[in-house]
C-alpha cells in the first residue's frame, strides 16, 4: 500500500503547478516510480461528455484503445463508464486502468493508465485514490492552457485589424497574418496560404513543416472547402474559406501538432480569415481607384495637350 504522506506530498506540488506538460511529466514519473508493469497513461477531458479528447495521446497501442473506447468520432472518445474499472482489454494492448472524473456530478473526463501486468488489489486501490485527486488538478491546468491560448489567439486577431488598416500590399498583409500565427500560437505546426486559381489551390505563403505544393480542388483536403463552401476539419487540420466579394480569395491551411481544434479555436481563425478577406479587399478597392485615377489623369493631360 501506498505511504500517504508520499502521495500527498505528491498532490500538494503538481496542484501548484498550471503547465499541462509539467503536470504530464510528474504523474508519469511518479507512476513509473510506485507502479510496476506501468507503460504510459493519457488524460480525456471534454466540454461535452461524448467530444472527449486525449491530452497528450502518449498510449502505446492506439488502435486497440479506440476499439475500447468505441470512438463515436475519429478524434472524439466517450466515457466508457460511471466507475472505476481495471482489465485486460487484449493480448496486444495489456491491461488498462479507467477512471472517470466528476465535476458538478457530470462526468468532465477521464484518465486511462495502461500496464503490462495484472495490478494487485492493492494497488489498485491506491490507484483509486491517486486518480480521485488527478482529474481536478488536470482539469484546472487544462483550462489555464484554453485561457492563455484563447488570449493568444484574440491579441493575434487584434494585431491583425490593427496591421491591415495601414498595410496596401496584398503579399506583405498575408506574410505578416502567416509568420504572426506561426510564431505566436504554440500548437501550430504548419500553415499556408493557398490562392485559388482555376481548379487548383497554389501555395502563396507558408511556414513550418510540411511539402506545399499544388493542389487539386477535387482531390485535397483544402478543396474540401472549396467544394462544400465552409470550413472543414480533418482531426488536427483546418481549411478556412477566404472570400471576397465576388469570389473565393483562397484558402487559410492550418496544421496543428497535436491534438484537434475545438470550437472556439475555429471560430478565431475563421475571424481571423474574416479579417483577412476584408483587408484584401479593401486592398484591392485602394488599387482600382488608383488605377482608375491614373488613367483619368492621362486622360486630362491628353484633352490639355491637344
Amino acid at each position: 500500500i501506498m505511504d500517504s504522506g508520499i502521495l500527498f506530498s505528491f498532490l500538494k506540488e503538481i496542484s501548484a503547478e498550471t503547465d499541462l506538460e509539467r503536470v504530464r511529466r510528474f504523474l508519469d514519473a511518479f507512476l513509473r516510480n510506485f507502479f510496476k508493469g506501468y507503460i504510459s497513461f493519457d488524460v480525456f477531458i471534454g466540454e461535452k461528455e461524448e467530444e472527449t479528447k486525449p491530452l497528450f495521446r502518449k498510449y502505446e497501442n492506439e488502435d486497440e484503445i479506440k476499439k475500447f473506447l468505441f470512438s463515436s468520432k475519429e478524434v472524439f472518445f466517450r466515457p466508457i463508464g460511471s466507475v472505476p474499472f481495471y482489465e485486460n482489454l487484449s493480448s496486444e494492448c495489456n491491461y488498462l486502468f479507467y477512471f472517470p472524473f466528476y465535476h458538478f456530478g457530470k462526468i468532465f473526463g477521464f484518465i486511462l493508465i495502461e500496464f503490462r501486468d495484472n495490478l494487485s488489489e492493492d494497488a489498485f486501490n491506491d490507484l483509486k485514490l491517486l486518480s480521485s485527486f488527478i482529474g481536478p488538478i488536470f482539469l484546472s491546468s487544462y483550462l489555464h492552457k484554453k485561457r492563455k491560448e484563447s488570449i493568444e489567439r484574440l491579441e493575434l486577431s487584434y494585431d491583425l485589424i490593427l496591421f491591415s488598416t495601414r498595410v496596401l500590399d496584398e503579399e506583405r498583409l498575408l506574410e505578416y497574418v502567416i509568420k504572426n500565427i506561426y510564431e505566436n500560437l504554440q500548437d501550430i505546426e504548419s500553415l499556408c496560404f493557398y490562392k485559388l486559381k482555376g481548379n487548383v489551390l497554389i501555395p502563396f505563403m507558408y511556414r513550418g513543416k510540411g511539402d506545399f505544393d499544388i493542389l487539386n480542388i477535387e482531390f485535397s483536403f483544402p478543396g474540401q472547402a472549396i467544394k462544400k463552401m465552409k470550413t472543414v476539419l480533418n482531426e488536427r487540420e483546418l481549411a478556412i474559406l477566404v472570400p471576397t466579394k465576388d469570389f473565393v480569395h483562397g484558402i487559410l491551411y492550418i496544421k496543428k501538432k497535436k491534438g484537434t481544434f475545438d470550437e472556439e479555436e475555429i471560430k478565431t481563425f475563421e475571424m481571423i480569415s474574416n479579417t483577412l478577406s476584408i483587408a484584401i479587399e479593401n486592398i484591392n478597392f485602394i488599387k482600382d481607384i488608383r488605377e482608375r485615377k491614373e488613367t483619368l489623369e492621362e486622360e486630362i493631360k491628353h484633352l490639355v495637350e491637344m
